[in-house]
Formats: C-alpha cells, sequence, structure tokens
C-alpha cells in the first residue's frame, strides 16, 4: 500500500514545491472586476446570488467558479492568500486524476500489455513534468483564472467516474456520477463543451474499441453527457458575454482569426518545448489577414490534424492524444473570434498534457529500443529515464519558481509584458491604471498615451486615461475623456460612473445625477453608484429617494462603513433619528477608526438626549482626526453642556487654530471667554481682541458677532463700551428683522448697564 502511495505522494510534494512561493501573489487584471469588486461573491446566502456575475465579470456565466469565490471570500474575506491555496489545491488534485487516468490508459487491454510494466512510471512521469512546468502559471497564479484548473477537475473527474464504471457492478451510479461532473465543468468554463466528444473517442480508444461497441454499451450516460450541452446553451443564452466572442466584428472575421490560431497554436507547442518568454497578456499579437501570409503556420497545422485523423484510424490510443491537443484548443484556437484575447497561455493547461505524456512515451520508446540493441538491463532503462525526468523537472520547477515571482506585484507582472510584448495594448493600459492607484499619474499619462496610440478607439484606455488627469487635477480634460469611453462604449456602467463623478467634481450635479441614475439603470448591483446616487440626491433636497437608493448601496454592500455613514447622515436628515443612530453605529462597528462616523453619531445622539454617549463619540472623533476642526466644536458644545468649561475651552482654542480665518471659530471662542460661569476661565481681554477680529471679517454688521463683542467689553470691565456696542447689535438685529435675538441683547444691556458681565453655559447653537 505504502508502494502505491509513493508516485502520488511525490506528485504532491514537486507541485507544492514548485508553486509554495505563489500564495502571496497579487490580484491582477480580471480578478478585479471578478474578485475585489464584485458583490456577489460577498455572502454564500441566497446562493442563486453567489452563483451569478456582475456583467462586466469575467466569470458572468461560470457560476461553479463564482461559487468558488464565494467560498473563498467566506472563510477569508480578501485575502489573496486563500484565493491562491485554493487554486494550488485544485492543480494538485487535477494533478492526481491526470496520473490516474495516464496509467489506467497504459494499462487498458487494448495496448495489449505493451505497458504493463511501466504503466505507473510512466503516467508518474507525464504528471510530474506537466504539474511543474511554467506554462501552466497563468491558470494556477492568476486567481480568477482558477476556471481552467475547475473545467479540467471536473473533466478528469468525469473520466475517472466512466472508467471506474466500466469495471464495475455499480456502472449506472459511476455514470450518473460522469454526467454530473460533466455538467458542473459546463458550469465552469465554457470550453467542456468539448467534454462528451472526448469521452466518446476515450471510450473508443482504451475501453470498447469501437465507437458503436461504446454507445451501444453505455447509450444511457452518452445521452446524459449530451444533456449537458443545454445546461451550456442555457448559461451562454441567459447571460451573453458582449463583445468578446462572436460572429460580428468587422474587422476580424473567423477567416482571419483561423489563419491567426495557426501561428498561435505553434506559439503554444514552441512554449510547450521551450517556455520562454511567458507573457500574460498577448493583446496586439499581429493578425493574419492573409492566406499567403500565415501559409507555412496554416500547413504546419494542417499536417499535425492530419496526422491526428490517420492516428484515430489506425492507432485510436494514439490518436487520442492529438484529439486531446486540438479538440481542448478549437472552442478558443479554431474560428470563433476573440478579438479582446487573441490568445492566451492558460489555454494550454490541459492541451500540454498530450504534449508531455507524448514526449515521455516517445522517450521511453526510444530509451526500450535501445537497451533491446544493446541488450542492457532493464533497471538501466529506468535510471537513464527516470534521471532524465527528475533533470527536466527540476528545471522546469525551477521555471515555475521564478515566474511566480512576477505574480507578487501587479506594476512588475505588467512591466514585464511591455517589456516582452511592447506593443502591447492591454499592458500599457492596465500598468496605466496601477500608476494612477500607485499615486504615479505622471507615468501612467504616458502609458495611456501609447494604449490609445495602439488601439484609438478602446473605452477601457480613455477611462483610464481620465482617472490619470483627475489625480492630476486635470478635471476638463478628465471629463472630456470619461465623455470619449462612454461614447465609445454606451453600456459600459463603470466609465459612466466615472463621468459622474468627474461632473460632480466640476459643479455640474445635474448632468451628474442624470449620469449616476442611468448608471443604476445598466447596473442595478453597483452598490457604489447607488451610494453616489444617493448621496447627490440628498445635497438636493430628495431625501426620501436617497434613502432608497442608500438602504439598496447598503444591503449590496455590508461591509462598508462609508456607506453605512451616508445612509445615516440621510436618516438624520429626515429626523428618523434612531435608524440614523443605528447605521452610524453599524459604520463604526465596520470601522472603528471612521471619524467622521463617531462625529455624526455624537451629533445624533446629543438630539436624541443622551448626552453621555454623545460625549464619549464626540472625543473619539477628535482624537481619530485632531484635524477635523469641527470636531472640536462639537466637543465643545458638549463639554459645555456637562459643566466642563476648562476642557471646552481648550477645543474652542484648537478650532481657532486649525482655522484662524473661520468667523465662527473665532467667535465661539471669544464667547467662551466671556461669558464663562467659572470667572478664572474668563479672559475678558483676549475675549475682546478675539471677537473685534470676527467682526471685522463680517464688516461688522452680524449682530450676532456684535453681540459676542460687546460681552466680552463688559468680561473685561469695559461696561460703557459693553452698553454701546449692545445697542449697536440690538439696532442690527432689528434691522435684520429678528426680533427675538434684539429682546435677548436688550436684556443683556440691562446687565451691563448694572456693571455685571452675562453668562452662559455654552456657545450659541450647537448640535
Amino acid at each position: 500500500m505504502a508502494a502505491r502511495l509513493l508516485a502520488p505522494a511525490l506528485l504532491v510534494a514537486a507541485a507544492l514545491l514548485a508553486y509554495g512561493n505563489s500564495l502571496h501573489g497579487v490580484f491582477l487584471f480580471d480578478d478585479q472586476n471578478s474578485i475585489v469588486d464584485n458583490p456577489h461573491i460577498r455572502s454564500l446566502w441566497p446562493p442563486g446570488r453567489a452563483l451569478t456575475a456582475p456583467p462586466d465579470a469575467s466569470i458572468v456565466r461560470r457560476p461553479v467558479v463564482s461559487l468558488s469565490l464565494a467560498v473563498n471570500y467566506a472563510f477569508g474575506g480578501a485575502d489573496v492568500r486563500g484565493y491562491h491555496a485554493f487554486n494550488l489545491a485544485i492543480h494538485v488534485l487535477v494533478t492526481l486524476l491526470l496520473f490516474a487516468m495516464i496509467e489506467r490508459s497504459l494499462g487498458a487491454p487494448v495496448l495489449g500489455g505493451r505497458f504493463a510494466r511501466s504503466a505507473r512510471p510512466l503516467a508518474a512521469a507525464s504528471a510530474l513534468l506537466w504539474t511543474v512546468h511554467p506554462l501552466l502559471t497563468d491558470s494556477v497564479d492568476y486567481v480568477v483564472q482558477r476556471s481552467e484548473l475547475l473545467w479540467a477537475f471536473f473533466f478528469l473527474l468525469m473520466i475517472a467516474c466512466v472508467i471506474r464504471g466500466v469495471a464495475s457492478a455499480r456502472a449506472p451510479r459511476w455514470n450518473t456520477a460522469a454526467v454530473a461532473a460533466c455538467a458542473a465543468g459546463m458550469a465552469s468554463k465554457e470550453v467542456m463543451i468539448v467534454a462528451p466528444i472526448l469521452v466518446l473517442l476515450y471510450d473508443r480508444a482504451f475501453l470498447s474499441g469501437s465507437f458503436r461497441a461504446a454507445l451501444r454499451g453505455r447509450a444511457g450516460l452518452y445521452l446524459g453527457l449530451a444533456g449537458t450541452w443545454l445546461l451550456l446553451a442555457t448559461l451562454m443564452l441567459f447571460t451573453p458575454f458582449e463583445h468578446l466572442v462572436g460572429f460580428g466584428f468587422a474587422s476580424y472575421t473567423p477567416f482571419h482569426h483561423a489563419l491567426t490560431q495557426a501561428g498561435i497554436i505553434l506559439h503554444y507547442l514552441r512554449l510547450a518545448f521551450w517556455p520562454d518568454p511567458l507573457v500574460l497578456d498577448y493583446d496586439g499579437w499581429p493578425i493574419a489577414r492573409s492566406l499567403a501570409g500565415a501559409l507555412p503556420h496554416v500547413a504546419a497545422v494542417l499536417s499535425l490534424l492530419a496526422l491526428t485523423v490517420w492516428a484515430l484510424r489506425r492507432h485510436p490510443p494514439l490518436g487520442f492524444l492529438g484529439a486531446w491537443f486540438f479538440l481542448i484548443l478549437a472552442p478558443s484556437s479554431s474560428v470563433l473570434p476573440t478579438p479582446t484575447e487573441i490568445a492566451a497561455e492558460r489555454r494550454m493547461y490541459l492541451p500540454l498534457a498530450a504534449v508531455v505524456t507524448l514526449v515521455v512515451l516517445a522517450g521511453h520508446a526510444v530509451l526500450a529500443r535501445f537497451s533491446r540493441r544493446a541488450r542492457s538491463p532493464r533497471a538501466l532503462l529506468f535510471v537513464v529515464g527516470g534521471g532524465a525526468v527528475v533533470v527536466a523537472a527540476a528545471l522546469l520547477g525551477r521555471a515555475t519558481h521564478r515566474r511566480n515571482e512576477d505574480y507578487r506585484d501587479a506594476v512588475h507582472m505588467w512591466e514585464d509584458v511591455i517589456a516582452k510584448r511592447p506593443d502591447c495594448p492591454g499592458a500599457h493600459a492596465s500598468l496605466g491604471y496601477l500608476l494612477v492607484e500607485r499615486g504615479e499619474p505622471e507615468r501612467a499619462l504616458e502609458h495611456c498615451a501609447e494604449a490609445i496610440r495602439l488601439r484609438p478607439g478602446w473605452a477601457l484606455v480613455h477611462a483610464n486615461l481620465g482617472l490619470a488627469q483627475r489625480a492630476l487635477e486635470r478635471h476638463d480634460d478628465a471629463t472630456a475623456s470619461f465623455r470619449e469611453a462612454v461614447r465609445l462604449k454606451p453600456s459600459w456602467a463603470k466609465a459612466r460612473y466615472q463621468l459622474a463623478r468627474s461632473l460632480a467634481e466640476r459643479g455640474d450635479a445635474d448632468e451628474a445625477l442624470a449620469q449616476l441614475e442611468e448608471v443604476v439603470r445598466l447596473d442595478p448591483a453597483s452598490a457604489e453608484a447607488r451610494n453616489s446616487l444617493g448621496s447627490l440626491l440628498a445635497a438636493k433636497g430628495r431625501r426620501a429617494e436617497a434613502i432608497e437608493h442608500l438602504l439598496e448601496a447598503a444591503r449590496l454592500a455590508p461591509e462598508s462603513s462609508g456607506m453605512h455613514y451616508n445612509l445615516g447622515l440621510a436618516l438624520v436628515g429626515e429626523d428618523r433619528l434612531p435608524e440614523g443612530i443605528e447605521s452610524f453605529s453599524e459604520a463604526i462597528r465596520l470601522n472603528p477608526g471612521n471619524a467622521e462616523a463617531h462625529h455624526a453619531l455624537a451629533l445624533a445622539l446629543a438630539r436624541s438626549g443622551r448626552a453621555e454617549d454623545a460625549l464619549n463619540h464626540a472625543r473619539e472623533a477628535a482624537r481619530l482626526r485632531p484635524d477635523i476642526a469641527v470636531a472640536h466644536r462639537t466637543l465643545a458644545i458638549l463639554l459645555e453642556r456637562a459643566g466642563r468649561h476648562a476642557e471646552a475651552i481648550d477645543h474652542h482654542r484648537e478650532m481657532a487654530r486649525l482655522l484662524p480665518e473661520s468667523v465662527e471659530a473665532l467667535n465661539n471662542l471669544a464667547w467662551a471667554l466671556a461669558t464663562n460661569p467659572d470667572p478664572t476661565l474668563r479672559n475678558g481681554e483676549e475675549a475682546v481682541r478675539l471677537a473685534g477680529a470676527a467682526s471685522a471679517k463680517s464688516n461688522r454688521q452680524d449682530p450676532n458677532l456684535i453681540d459676542t463683542l460687546a460681552a466680552a467689553y463688559a468680561a473685561a470691565g469695559r461696561f460703557r463700551d459693553a452698553v454701546s456696542t449692545a445697542e449697536r447689535a440690538a439696532g442690527a438685529a432689528r434691522s435684520r428683522g429678528n426680533e427675538a435675538l434684539a429682546r435677548e441683547i436688550d436684556g443683556r444691556i440691562a446687565l451691563y448697564r448694572a456693571g455685571r458681565v452675562f453668562t452662559v453655559a455654552g456657545v450659541p447653537g450647537g448640535p
């Protein structure tokens, strides 16, 4: 038993060694919309939501992939290590299934016992070289490309079930499991469409000996497998992937695609034997426009196809390897145009297994022939062959280990692509976006400009250019870039959202509002769009509508502290204090460092009469953000209400220090110093200086400011000045129609005439 486990254990160890440094790779490109910005993976319930994805996500019609990402998020949030660990685990399982399949196939009766004694080591060698090959790093290290891993896993699991069913008395159960695995594969990636055909070819080559025997003996199995095509058709029908695949591209036809793919297939084969250079993005690969230009490539590929057809007829097991290679590549590398991704190394994930297995078998045949001619011991065959495999695996594994390092930094990865393919517009566009995020907008402009030169009509790069221009505060240019992105792709909600933001920053609230309403129509599940729309509606006084959108934003992104904060502001604005307090509290629970939420909660609690709780949150707001002047104002007022006047004055002073030109800050401090109930804290001379400065800033016309100056004169013992100033304040109040204030000031005049100061616990206004 231990001997039987040795090969699987070595395969697992090899995969872990090769990819041990991959766990710290970052999220890249399509990971952004499929994982980082994907609200659907934030919860496993309801399951229907976890099985779907936003319309612009690359996993939009791959529910099994979506569910796997939701499981990752449930256990580790956005910690990238968990996602990489999942990918590596699936890769290890695929390796073991591949090993088992090759071993069973080499030991099949149809091969007449040719590999009876060497099936296990040959299978182990093939699986080993495959699992550590650096050409697979795109599938394993690029998180969202787990779709490649998952369909491969279900495909091999399906074949394993079929093999087990042939020799089992419970064949119907194994066949049912095979159909279930096939259905799961169809829901993982569209390339699974070829799986039923490949199973039939495998059955004919290794199990039944003919198509007739395969179909007659397992008719129910093949009906079930064919039925999974209906699942795939349903997924494709109800979740179309616009602008990525199809036949409606005027400048890139199926003919162009087929010609171009001939060269790409040969490129894949070269990488199988010499995996350098490896490139994440092949955007900008030259398109073959005529048969004459692509003739050498087309002739080579057609020759390989002809050999495959010949082998399928004359030597079905050998032909199956060719069919495996070409059929798996067929959906992406035949006639169906994919202009956004003409080539991708991940497409070689399973096709590479056919190439590696063929090389291992060819090597074994050469060594066996040499051994027979030289009459050398059979053990020598295993030593030489095994040594060659170990050396090759070590070299491939080292290359994989080094390639993993490129995935540890997104900027480095795109710089690597540009170094290898300088005319790749996608790399320039992606690097431009990342440089904006890293605070290097000047460099970002260069790469966005290059991307536009390479592909002028690409909405994405115009949007990225707008982000760089916004970071440089070139708001007019940014707005123009976002408009161009929307013109090029009117249905792109994210570009329209950025346009709305740009318009709002320029003060064009009405058009920004119209754009946000369109964004919500295009993408109802966009939490940030609903949040922005709700905030803008609230600012325009349409709070009932605002609350509707803000409630939905908080539901869509329940982990966002900022969205709960904005909802709280709107609720409090509608005098829905208990609900507002609940929203602010949730915002603080999600982010205890949200100073603005602490301050807003303090104000709401003060209005609700919960003075002590309000004071605690005001303190926390001022502690977290001592640079926010309004937090010190609120804290000062609450401290005064609590009778803690010395502390209150300290915070009035801090507000005045932070806002030395603020009339309100100067006036509040002057009032606190002039009217403080504690005579030891009153400072009339300083109050006169501050109140005079505040009144001068308003041209000495504001009755409230003049009133404060009068109180300051009284605190300084200058009662004659206090009386005359207060009379002027009362007159200014009456001239503005504020009779209530005028009467208050009249009462203070009587105190000043009697030689008494006016004292009060607080400043004008308050929470």
